[in-house]
């Protein structure tokens, strides 16, 4: 054996390499486990992210339990209780593990087999050395009560799907490890009465406000002011994650909140109703000026806000939060189609996203608002020059209310400050072709997918030959009609049609792109086999 072999962290690095081919790491780790030298390290990362805790069931003897693949999901039939002796290799494994699932492909036997982990050689956790636990065990209500099976020492991070009845879930959560600092609870099945909802929502309040230690709180459902107020001073919370209320008035915070809340906030996102914006602008500003790097919003409302609200909102967002941290933000306001045009009440305006620009290190930008939005090439050009970094600009709407108010001039903004810019979605007027600029000021972004929505056009060639100039790397443009069924052409109406012609033209623009690409990749081939 080379000495080198002795040297603890040279050992690591050869089974770490091993590790990080995801497409040979299970086999390459496996051989490795076979050698005394890397026997132990190797071993480790194997059993270290375990799907399921199905592979460790097995690890009992034959004459236990029959495993049967039934498909989605596996049948455990157990002939006997397991004698302490059989839970040796378990364990030995079990140590190992640091993240697990406990999944639906347990089936329905998903009771019986925790009756049977509670026999378990007693003086140890099966998990001792855990730290993540993933909790979806879909087929049985009453197996969340075997939750504390898995609560070992170490567990610092909770994943529960599909939760109900979650009384008792979160008081074995609360009673073993109230020092947790990562919760994650998704899909949680909520009562058919306001009542019930309003109760689940205050036991949901209760449990956030029982862990004083957490770093990150994602819940599919709102929690009170109470909760608030507490979660707002836990010290180093980074990530809160928030569903929609109970009830469109249950939870609103009062406006006077103090303004010291959530310092050290970096994730924010929020799923809601209606009222979410007044709720979501109270909120934001009792902010203590955190480092946020992403703030994401869903609303789905019966009707269409104003662009005020969202101008408050938006405003609330550049004077509560770091100017130096905000990269990405995401804001999604779904509103049914059968509301109207409601073209009087643009929801997004120029003047809105002005708040925005002394963040200069954005690099994402969403903005869905079925109300529609109202940008021009002055608009664009001040977000070119303030988010130099942007690499996805997206603006969307309903069909018939997204703004053509910006036109070609846009892009040239775009092509001249943003150099990493790979994703565009813009509805602008593409009517009129402008000059291009010198060839020196334009920075050329990798930009690779470009949706117009329901740009006007006419010029296939002209466009296309300019939008190459600017964006040379484009693989895909696409419309707002991209998806749809043109064939099915009933009850169309005469600004579909127009939305149709355009469409076509966009889609001759694609293939012109592709033609110039094709002809540049040539004349490099061509040069270099000259060159050759």
């Amino acid at each position: 054996m080379h000495r080198a072999l002795e040297i603890t962290e040279i050992v690591s690095s050869i089974v770490s390499e091993c590790q990080s081919d995801p497409w040979s790491s299970f086999g390459g780790l496996a051989a490795l486990a076979r050698c005394q030298i890397f026997h132990e390290q190797a071993m480790d990362l194997l059993w270290k992210d375990q799907v399921t805790i199905l592979n460790l069931i097995r690890c009992l003897p034959d004459d236990v339990l029959t495993v049967k693949n039934q498909g989605h999901s596996y049948e455990l039939i157990f002939h006997r209780n397991p004698h302490p002796s059989d839970w040796t290799r378990v364990l030995y494994y079990g140590r190992r593990v640091r993240s697990c699932g406990i999944d639906h492909t347990l089936g329905g036997g998903v009771k019986k087999v925790f009756q049977v982990l509670r026999t378990r050689a007693s003086g140890d956790y099966l998990l001792p050395n855990l730290v993540e636990l993933r909790w979806r065990p879909v087929y049985s209500i009453e197996s969340y009560t075997d939750i504390d099976l898995f609560l070992g020492p170490m567990v610092s991070s909770i994943s529960i799907f599909w939760l109900s009845a979650p009384t008792s879930v979160l008081d074995t959560i609360v009673r073993t490890r109230p020092s947790i600092s990562t919760v994650r609870i998704y899909d949680i099945i909520r009562g058919e009465t306001l009542p019930e909802q309003l109760a689940l929502q205050s036991r949901f309040s209760s449990f956030a406000c029982s862990l004083p230690n957490l770093t990150s709180l994602s819940l599919d459902i709102c929690v009170d002011t109470e909760a608030i107020l507490h979660l707002g001073k836990v010290p180093h919370l980074k990530r809160l994650v928030l569903g929609p209320p109970a009830h469109p008035r249950s939870s609103l915070v009062p406006s006077t909140l103090p303004t010291d809340l959530f310092p050290d906030l970096e994730i924010f996102s929020f799923t809601g109703k209606d009222e979410g914006l007044v709720y979501l602008t109270t909120l934001v500003r009792s902010w203590a000026n955190p480092p946020l790097e992403s703030f994401r919003i869903v609303l789905r409302c019966k009707s269409h806000p104003t662009s005020a609200s969202v101008n408050e909102l938006l405003c609330a967002v550049s004077e509560h939060c770091s100017h130096d941290a905000l990269q990405r933000i995401n804001l999604g306001i779904h509103v049914p189609a059968d509301q109207g045009r409601n073209n009087e009440r643009v929801a997004l305006t120029g003047r809105a996203i002005q708040h925005l620009l002394p963040c200069s290190f954005f690099t994402d930008v969403t903005f869905h608002l079925s109300a529609g939005y109202r940008v021009d090439d002055h608009d664009i050009l001040m977000m070119a020059m303030a988010w130099p970094k942007l690499r996805r600009l997206r603006f969307t709407g309903n069909a018939d209310r997204q703004s053509c108010d910006a036109s070609l001039q846009a892009l040239i903004s775009l092509a001249k400050h943003c150099r990493d810019l790979n994703i565009l979605v813009l509805t602008f007027d593409a009517t009129r072709i402008p000059p291009l600029p010198p060839h020196e000021q334009l920075l050329y972004p990798p930009l690779t997918t470009f949706d117009v929505g329901d740009s006007l056009i006419v010029d296939a060639q002209g466009v296309a030959g300019f939008i190459y100039t600017l964006f040379p790397s484009i693989s895909e443009l696409e419309t707002s009609l991209e998806n749809d069924d043109l064939n099915d052409l009933e009850d169309r109406s005469p600004e579909f049609a127009e939305r149709l012609v355009c469409h076509k033209v966009w889609k001759a623009v694609e293939e012109r792109l592709r033609d110039f690409q094709a002809i540049e990749l040539a004349s490099e081939h061509e040069g270099r086999t000259i060159s050759s």
